[in-house]
């Protein structure tokens, strides 16, 4: 991700996906484990940002605040059904939010 968007390697710390064993299943599952491995305790310091409703939605469970991106998969009706809590429509939109 940081070589995709250099200009967003002073906002990113880690990256989290899916895991090799399959026991990871949900983005929820994902996102938790991502804040397990890196002992984030204070919700308010994390932003979820993802192009699909999984992303959202896995925030949501998570207690995490999220951010829609129309620049990927996903599209404006489908973030504000998931409940998107902010929506960027380009790349330098989100960086302002940032």
């Amino acid at each position: 991700m940081k070589e995709i968007f250099p200009e967003l390697s002073p906002y990113i710390d880690d990256v989290f996906g899916r895991d090799d064993e399959g026991l990871l299943h949900t983005k929820a599952d994902v996102i938790n484990d991502g804040l397990k491995q890196l002992q984030i305790t204070n919700l308010h310091e994390v932003l979820m940002i993802g192009d699909r409703r999984f992303d959202i939605e896995g925030a949501k469970v998570c207690g995490l605040d999220s951010m829609g991106v129309l620049f990927g998969y996903g599209d404006r009706p489908e973030m504000e059904q998931a409940g998107a809590d902010y929506i960027c429509e380009s790349y330098d939109e989100m960086l302002q939010y940032l």
